[in-house]
């Protein structure tokens, strides 16, 4: 199967370059999915630096213009993420039915999308053009606190990007000491997805262990650029 527009060209790329990810993950030592879209994170972010453009990008005249970093990694990171919204049994068998629907033809982004919808019983337009034609990602400007009286954690996230406001799960990891509760454990962890619809949000969560420490994304599973924490 191959594009039927090359301005679609993530459609050879982006699989090649995320299946092949996912097969050094299984069959490599020392290759590991999450280690591999974290160096290919970098990538996308600092392409983004010099060139703000969309994955799809429609203006370019040059084909060879779109053998980039946005057909390749980010492509990458467009199936990753999309893996983690369907689930990972349904995006295989989305996969799966993709290339034995349109094998030895030709198929456009929008067909990918409808194999991926019928297989999901998804809506996906939303998450296909955030992604797929909106330039870069969110940029997140974040802080928390912990009321050890309330037992809750607070955090305050805000995306800095210009312009268009992504919408996303946010994954975190809330980490603490439990050693003064009387347990042997010497930390608890508690991981969360959050919803994230607005430009600006504050997130409540209760916990019933002092929280030393929070980290975003501990399973690579979203694309963005971080700003500094604080706490």
């Amino acid at each position: 199967m191959t594009e039927n527009d090359w301005h679609h060209i993530w459609l050879s790329e982006g699989f090649a370059t995320y299946l092949e990810a996912c097969y050094a993950d299984s069959l490599i030592a020392g290759r590991k999915l999450d280690a591999s879209m974290a160096d290919m994170r970098k990538e996308v972010v600092a392409y983004f630096e010099r060139n703000r453009k969309p994955l799809i990008d429609t203006t370019i005249t040059n084909n060879m213009n779109l053998l980039s970093t946005n057909s390749y990694q980010k492509g990458a990171w467009f199936l990753h993420m999309l893996r983690q919204e369907v689930g990972d049994s349904i995006f295989w068998t989305g996969v799966r039915k993709f290339y034995h629907d349109f094998r030895n033809g030709n198929a456009m982004t929008s067909d990918f999308q409808s194999v991926m919808e019928e297989v999901s019983g998804q809506s996906l337009t939303g998450f296909f053009h955030q992604w797929l034609e909106i330039p870069g990602q969110p940029v997140i400007k974040w802080s928390w606190s912990y009321n050890p009286t309330e037992k809750q954690v607070q955090i305050d996230v805000e995306q800095m990007q210009e312009q268009y406001c992504f919408t996303f799960k946010l994954p975190l990891e809330l980490r603490g000491d439990s050693t003064d509760q009387g347990t042997s454990i010497p930390y608890q962890t508690v991981y969360y997805q959050v919803p994230i619809t607005q430009r600006k949000v504050r997130i409540i969560l209760p916990v019933d262990f002092p929280v030393s420490e929070i980290r975003l994304d501990p399973k690579t599973q979203l694309l963005f650029q971080e700003k500094k924490a604080s706490k």
